[in-house]
Parts: structure tokens; sequence; C-alpha cells
């Protein structure tokens, strides 16, 4: 039950004392007895035990519990989804000044301005092998800390074109069998062979998945 009022507030029916020992039942978390509650409230475990069965206490501190596991996990997926965001405008951030970097810049006078050609172009000074470096591993950087804050791989192996290859190939040669199979094979022989390439397809979908 995920009303609220189940677990929090006072049941029809229910004493004040009563709700009192539910309130106390309820926070104590999983390791929650109506033992402790008698003890803390000076009351016969008897007494206790009627007030627990007749007012649901296990179901209502059960619900109480899932309720704070989905806030605990709401919260949680909301501190992902800003940290997230967060990763990707720095990554992006990086990535833009990165590619800034790879531009040359305006070739200043000592006053601070542009020097521009006799058509009154600007001149740019070329970056130095230091600078076109240093750019690149900030551009390399940004793309892996974009990609990893979008949930996708932040490089591509050299294992993961051999394999995608791999399966271009396969599915060539799977078209090529079952033209074969269409034209020669008869229909009982042909709906068995389907059967088994379905199986092969679905095993080939699970590695693809595991592996790019």
């Amino acid at each position: 039950m995920s009303n609220p009022s189940f677990y929090l507030d006072r049941q029809h029916g229910e004493t004040e004392q009563a709700f009192e020992g539910f309130s106390y039942f309820r926070d104590l978390g999983l390791g929650r007895t109506v033992a402790a509650v008698g003890r803390k409230l000076g009351k016969s475990g008897n007494l206790v035990d009627r007030w627990c069965q007749a007012h649901r206490w296990r179901d209502r501190a059960a619900a109480y519990d899932a309720a704070q596991i989905r806030a605990r996990e709401t919260a949680t997926a909301e501190r992902r989804r800003v940290l997230i965001e967060r990763h990707l405008q720095g990554a992006t951030d990086l990535f833009d000044l990165a590619m800034r970097g790879m531009h040359p810049a305006p070739l200043l006078d000592r006053d601070g301005r542009a020097v521009s050609d006799e058509q009154g172009r600007p001149i740019y000074r070329p970056l130095s092998l230091r600078e076109l470096a240093g750019a690149a591993t900030a551009l390399d950087k940004a793309i892996q800390q974009q990609r990893l804050a979008a949930g996708l791989p932040s490089d591509v192996r050299q294992h993961d074109v051999a394999m995608r290859q791999t399966f271009e190939e396969m599915n060539t040669m799977m078209e090529e069998v079952l033209a074969i199979i269409e034209e020669f094979v008869c229909d009982d022989c042909r709906d068995k062979i389907a059967d088994r390439m379905d199986e092969i397809g679905q095993q080939r979908a699970r590695i693809e998945q595991g592996v790019l």
C-alpha cells in the first residue's frame, strides 16, 4: 500500500498509546521487534502484540520501508542526473576550449591591437608544436569525458572495430546461405534450419551487445 497515511497516520480504532508504539516500531528499521516496543513503553509483550496484530504494524512498517527505499532511489537518481549534466557541461566547455586552441590566434602589436595585411585582413600567428599538442590532448580528453557523461564507451578499441567487421562478414555469409536454402532445401528441412538460424542470430545479438 503506497498511501503515506497508512504508515504515517494513526489508523481508525488505534489509540494514541498504540500509535505511539507503532511509530517507535516503524522507526526502529529492519531490526524492529514488538519486544523492543514493550520495553520502550513499559507495556507487556501480549498487549503490544495485540496492538501489532490489530493495526497491521508489520504491513505498515513494510510500506514505510518501501517508501524510504523509493525516496532514496529517487534522490540518488536526481543527484546522478545533476552530476551527469555538470560533467557533460564541463566536458563541453573543455571541448570548446580545445577547439579554440586548434585555431591560430591573431597576431597583436605592442599595443594589443590585431595586425592586418595590406588588404586589411588579420594576420594570424602560427601555432607552435607545443600548443598544437596541448590542444590535441585537451580535445581527446574532452571527447572521452563527453562520451562517458553520455553513457557511451570512452574510446573505440581496435578489437571492437575488428569484431564489427567480423559480424558484417557473418551477416553477408548468412544471407548467402539463406538464399541457397530457399532455392534447394525441402520445406520441412527449411523450417528446421530456420529455427536454428534464429537461435544463432539471437546468440550473435547477445555477443554484439556485450562486445560493441
